[in-house]
């Protein structure tokens, strides 16, 4: 196993990511259910599940570059639901979604699906609590595409 993880930098990078997800979010999601937030709490186990089928396919299959676009894909979607059905609190997850997606995938499609995700998040608009808050926002979710 770890003979395949120094010799194939992009499941490494899946790896590393697809655990730290399934560990950030699987936490949150016991908790939606304990606190009564049943509809979050579903999401978050979909999400979990979804990314554990997607790291057990590039495993089993070695198809890297296809999990890694399906992990940005599902990452992305999810970051952009918590901002859309959390509000401001669900913001902070794009952060590293955006920043992750440059090492999963190739520069051009991390960038089209930021700007696709940050469109959304703008146009919605409900989850930001003013135009400055906005303004913050955008500009450090591009100071994290520039630095990735």
């Amino acid at each position: 196993m770890f003979r395949r993880l120094r010799s194939d930098l992009q499941l490494t990078l899946i790896t590393v990511f697809g655990t730290c997800a399934l560990l950030g979010i699987a936490p949150f999601a016991i908790y939606r259910f304990a606190s009564g937030d049943m509809a979050t709490g579903i999401f978050d186990i979909a999400l979990v599940l979804t990314i554990g089928a997607v790291l057990a396919h590039a495993w089993t299959s070695k198809d890297t570059r296809g999990a890694a676009l399906a992990l940005v894909l599902i990452n992305t979607a999810g970051a952009v639901a918590s901002g859309l059905l959390l509000g401001a609190s669900g913001l902070y997850w794009m952060y590293a979604v955006l920043m992750s997606n440059f090492f999963l995938t190739d520069r051009r499609k991390a960038t089209i699906i930021a700007v696709l995700a940050l469109t959304i998040l703008v146009a919605h608009g409900k989850s930001f609590s003013s135009v400055p808050h906005l303004a913050t926002y955008i500009a450090t979710c591009i100071v994290c595409c520039v630095m990735a």
